[in-house]
């Protein structure tokens, strides 16, 4: 994979952890099931951030800024929505 792939993957990785951990205490997912997938997760993103880091140490650290900004203006989002 070249580097954009994998940091396309790994934010797809990121966006599915995240659906996970809002459903935690559903019922679609009895708590092995929960556990697994998040421990494959825990995995996953460590060794696709390894592979990037490797190929374009710069893509990554572009990478997370931007994830940071965009987790910021979906907070501003939702505080301003919900208040």
């Amino acid at each position: 994979m070249n580097t954009l792939q994998l940091l396309a993957y790994l934010q797809r990785v990121y966006d599915q952890k995240q659906a996970l951990l809002k459903k935690r205490n559903s019922p679609e997912y009895r708590e092995d099931v929960y556990n697994r997938l998040m421990g494959y997760y825990d995995e996953k993103i460590p060794e696709l951030r390894t592979r990037v880091e490797k190929q374009d140490a710069e893509a990554l650290a572009k990478f997370d800024a931007d994830r940071a900004n965009e987790v910021t203006i979906t907070e501003g989002i939702e505080y301003v929505s919900c208040g």
